[in-house]
């Protein structure tokens, strides 16, 4: 409790008035009203909302450049035997299925005879 001296023109003692105060919020530095809990701290600026959302676009900038700059995996140039990969099985059975079959009829065509007519 603080006390208040009231001060008036008419020539007497000045009395005290108690008031209660309960301080000023460490946040906004304002005193609390009558009721604490009822006290709710302004905003004098929204530089940490606009540095947070500067932040966020910065981070999906940089995944987006390093999604892009990410090699792109080749399944018609994968050398690796053991790719699991859906693309690759299929490419390497196709080509694995079509070099048995192009083989098998080249040779009963013969083969002599189709590099003849290319040249």
């Amino acid at each position: 409790m603080t006390g208040h001296t009231c001060v008036s023109r008419r020539g007497g003692k000045p009395s005290l008035k108690p008031q209660l105060a309960f301080g000023t919020c460490p946040k906004c530095r304002k005193r609390y009203g009558p009721n604490p809990l009822l006290h709710v701290c302004e905003q004098k600026s929204d530089f940490k909302k606009r540095k947070a959302e500067y932040e966020k676009k910065q981070r999906e900038a940089a995944r987006e450049k390093a999604r892009k700059e990410k090699p792109k995996h080749d399944y018609t140039e994968c050398s690796d035997r053991e790719c699991k990969r859906s693309l690759c099985v299929a490419y390497k059975a196709g080509i694995e299925e079509g070099d048995n079959r192009g083989w098998a009829r080249g040779w009963q065509m013969g083969y002599d005879r189709g590099k003849a007519e290319r040249d």
